[in-house]
């Protein structure tokens, strides 16, 4: 397992999804203003589609996907 905690160097995000929003919440880091941002707020179909692109754009960078174009793989295998 690799750390991921905020003792690693790492970030922690609760996710939730509220209907058609996928909620992250307890982030705790300051905005352009200084103020504290604890919950931020995205749309479910462009949550998805930028998850989807950013797979896309992961797996085809590295060379993993085949020639069918099935880019299925492991990512915890690096």
């Amino acid at each position: 397992m690799v750390p991921s905690g905020p003792e690693a160097g790492g970030v922690v995000v609760r996710v939730r999804l509220r209907g058609q929003t996928v909620v992250w919440s307890e982030l705790q880091y300051p905005d352009v203003q200084g103020r504290l941002v604890d919950e931020v707020r995205f749309d479910l179909g462009q949550y998805l589609g930028e998850i989807e692109r950013a797979y896309r754009e992961w797996v085809t960078a590295d060379g993993q996907a085949d020639s069918t174009g099935d880019d299925r793989r492991d990512p915890w295998s690096s």
